[in-house]
């Protein structure tokens, strides 16, 4: 960052990673509608002037939090979590014809990113696919040009197992739904930040959130020194 935020009020009471993970999976977690686009917002708020980290941010989420995966990028090319090292990477799970909660999301991100300065600059934002019979490299890769989402936004899928895998190393719920002659995703909404050697920082469900709020707890998550994790 280009300048120290101010000195932090004593943080609010911060939901613990079970409880808050029940509220957030009762109130968002299956998320099909509802959501609305953040368009038409007056300028984002400087960085210093952010507040501390809302309710519903959790900050040193457990080790059991992200993992190893293997997936496929947009390119077509296999990629593990070393392949995001020496960069911190925000982390989404969606799809790409979701109707409203994955496009507000990665359109939340992009609006995010600018708060957070130069650390913004950094971020690697990542989309892992919950329904990859449908959304093959070509398909993500075409959804990624979708104006209004992150400019450096990748795309992931793989095999059944290994989306499976993906979700489960993120506690990651997804269910299919028909829908007469089609189907839908069900799916948790988590933006889930992941430090440079892919520890996790913080977690927070997407659902109602502004820029605002949801860079408040990405700053916080960055600024937290990994010893301070409980590992």
């Amino acid at each position: 960052m280009t300048a120290s935020p101010p000195q932090q009020k004593p943080p609010r009471d911060r939901t613990s990673f079970g409880a808050a993970l029940v509220i957030a999976l009762l109130s968002a977690g299956i998320a099909g509608g509802g959501a609305f686009l953040l368009l038409g917002r007056a300028p984002p708020a400087p960085l210093e002037k952010l507040a501390a980290a809302p309710a519903g941010c959790i900050l040193n989420p457990p080790a059991r939090i992200g993992g190893a995966v293997s997936l496929i990028n947009q390119a077509g090319a296999r990629v593990s979590e070393a392949s995001f090292a020496g960069a911190p990477a925000l982390i989404y799970f969606g799809f790409t014809r979701c109707p409203d909660i994955c496009p507000t999301t990665l359109t939340l991100i992009a609006q995010t990113l600018p708060l957070l300065g130069p650390a913004g600059a950094r971020l690697q934002t990542l989309l892992i696919t919950v329904d990859p019979d449908r959304d093959t490299p070509d398909a993500l890769d075409s959804y990624l040009s979708t104006e209004g989402f992150p400019p450096r936004l990748s795309g992931l899928t793989g095999t059944q197992d290994e989306i499976a895998a993906a979700a489960r190393a993120f506690a990651v719920n997804s269910q299919r739904a028909e829908q007469g002659d089609d189907y839908t995703m069900n799916h948790t909404s988590f933006v889930y930040l992941m430090d440079e050697a892919w520890r996790p920082r913080a977690m927070m469900s997407t659902v109602g959130r502004s820029p605002e709020e949801l860079a408040a707890c990405l700053r916080d998550g960055l600024a937290t020194a990994p010893a301070d994790q409980n590992r």
